[in-house]
């Protein structure tokens, strides 16, 4: 997968519990008109080991994935978060964070990646179908907002669409769709 015109330089690194403070004071900062996520301490604890920290050259947080190999189902990882500030977007940062964390899923026997985004969230539905994953219809979901979604699947009146993909690089699931 060829980088970015604009890509900026950047690395990739685990995610600590001590990270969790650092990212609070900037988090919130990181979303435009949508929702902002939870952001839970415990997520750092317990899946810091599948998860990364992206950090760029002055040493800012320039985006984290944080996600785990399911116990019950090992042969698949789930995104939990995904998020890269406005500056860093559309230069390689959430590529490379998705394709770390299908490497570390990978290494711990998944096959299969499964992201959830909200129905009326075209950027990271976009962002998700780019990288090669495809709406999933399961049991019970209902058209929303052009994709198949859960509806009050977190239980505040708030829909899910769930995407899916191959574990492998982005690059293979495009050419898998191309032939």
């Amino acid at each position: 997968m060829e980088r970015p015109l604009n890509a900026m330089a950047f690395t990739l690194r685990p995610l600590t519990e001590a990270d969790h403070a650092a990212l609070i004071d900037v988090f919130d900062g990181w979303w435009d008109e949508r929702p902002r996520p939870k952001l839970e301490r415990l997520w750092f604890r317990h899946w810091g080991s599948t998860s990364a920290l992206a950090v760029d050259a002055r040493g800012r947080p320039a985006g984290l994935v944080i996600g785990f190999v399911s116990p019950d189902h090992p042969d698949e990882a789930v995104v939990r978060l995904l998020a890269v500030p406005a500056w860093a977007r559309r230069r390689g940062v959430g590529t490379a964070l998705v394709d770390h964390f299908a490497g570390l899923a990978i290494a711990r026997g998944a096959v299969r990646i499964v992201a959830g985004a909200k129905p009326g969230d075209p950027a990271a539905i976009g962002f998700l179908r780019a990288m090669g994953f495809v709406a999933l219809a399961p049991p019970g979901s209902r058209p929303s907002y052009g994709v198949p979604a859960l509806l009050d699947a977190g239980g505040r009146g708030e829909d899910l669409a769930l995407f899916e993909r191959a574990a492998g690089p982005a690059q293979a699931a495009e050419d898998a769709t191309s032939s």
